[in-house]
């Protein structure tokens, strides 16, 4: 039945039946049906993807934006009809993100309309769903990562208030980060993900939590792929990627290091130049702390990845990087700061030496 139900997608005419908050009420509590993993199960998943549709639809049809995207969509080619859907849904979303892209706020009380209208979603199914997303990571990273792509924004970002951002943003942050490693790159999606994950919290104001092997490969695997694919990711971009990744590694992924290596310091070669020369010193001396903290002393040093990981630290020319945007920083300081700038310099190196150290520790015979 729920296959039946996404195939009216291939309709335009058919959206406005999508248009139902009971739809998208009904979806969460079908989805909370299924224990103790939704997304682990196909049935679970169809769910998800029923939910998304109508909450996006439900969301331009607030913004009273319903019939003239349908039209549009009617007039698409074959099977680009989707694209101006979730792009409908992307411009209200914009307007209450950002006053400078020019849009018009239409979604402000999606929550708490007027009277003559019915509320997309009450504040109870959204903490559901939520906490379904949360209990369920894992493999919501994977059904995102193996499935048809869907633009999560519209139920990434339902309201904006203070409440929203104690309840949703922190305790779910992780949600949002698992996401951004690997949503569909599309112009409008890629500006709102950006937009939403300003107001994310550091990794560091999140609570330790329970992260097994696979998931955290799974991780790391997402990282490798979108560093290696995404066409608009910059250098601070990729700096609060390893953010996330770096707290989710777990001993016996050390093997997956080098890859780590290899993919992120080829973004910040092909980005750093492009970049405020003081956001690439941040981000190369983050990337510094990064690398010794995922790393921890072995009493072997034959492992074969070791051998691959000095291969990747000399493939990637990092003391070269690192020499290079330093010097590139000790030309910009004015007089009234010269020594911010040495002491901003001295900190650079002195996180890749401890780098460096660290891998001599690991396999020295290779590295000194």
């Amino acid at each position: 039945m729920l296959k039946n139900v996404l195939e009216l997608t291939r309709f335009p005419g058919e959206f406005e039946n999508f248009a139902l908050p009971s739809l998208v009420a009904g979806s969460i509590v079908l989805m909370s049906s299924v224990q103790p993993m939704p997304l682990a199960y196909e049935y679970g998943y169809l769910c998800f993807r029923v939910l998304v549709f109508s909450l996006n639809t439900c969301l331009i049809n607030h913004g009273y934006n319903l019939d003239f995207t349908i039209e549009r969509m009617r007039g698409a080619s074959a099977g680009a009809h989707l694209d101006l859907f979730w792009g409908g849904a992307a411009d209200l979303i914009a307007g209450e993100l950002s006053s400078i892209l020019g849009f018009e706020r239409r979604l402000t009380h999606i929550l708490d309309p007027d009277p003559q209208q019915v509320p997309i979603l009450e504040s109870g199914k959204l903490d559901m769903l939520l906490n379904l997303l949360y209990g369920d990571q894992k493999n919501f990273l994977l059904a995102l990562m193996t499935a048809d792509s869907l633009q999560l924004s519209g139920v990434l970002k339902v309201r904006e208030s203070n409440d929203y951002i104690q309840k949703l943003l922190y305790p779910y942050s992780r949600i949002f980060r698992r996401y951004r490693l690997v949503f569909p790159e599309i112009s409008h999606e890629t500006q709102l993900i950006s937009l939403i994950s300003i107001n994310l919290p550091g990794m560091n104001t999140l609570r330790d939590e329970a992260i097994d092997d696979e998931d955290s490969r799974n991780i790391i695997r997402s990282y490798n792929r979108c560093l290696r694919t995404s066409q608009m990711i910059t250098c601070k971009d990729a700096g609060h990627h390893m953010g996330f990744v770096a707290p989710m590694f777990t001993p016996g992924c050390e093997d997956l290091v080098p890859s780590i290596i290899d993919s992120s310091f080829w973004v910040l070669w092909k980005t750093w130049s492009k970049t405020d020369v003081d956001t690439a010193v941040k981000v190369v001396q983050a990337y510094g702390v990064y690398f010794w903290q995922i790393l921890k002393p072995s009493r072997s040093s034959s492992e074969p990845w070791k051998f691959k990981l000095v291969d990747a630290i000399m493939r990637s020319d990092i003391l070269e990087l690192t020499f290079q945007v330093a010097v590139k920083f000790s030309e910009s300081p004015t007089r009234n700061t010269e020594q911010i700038t040495r002491d901003r310099i001295n900190k650079l190196l002195d996180s890749i030496i401890f780098f460096w150290e660290k891998m001599g520790r690991l396999h020295p015979q290779r590295v000194l």
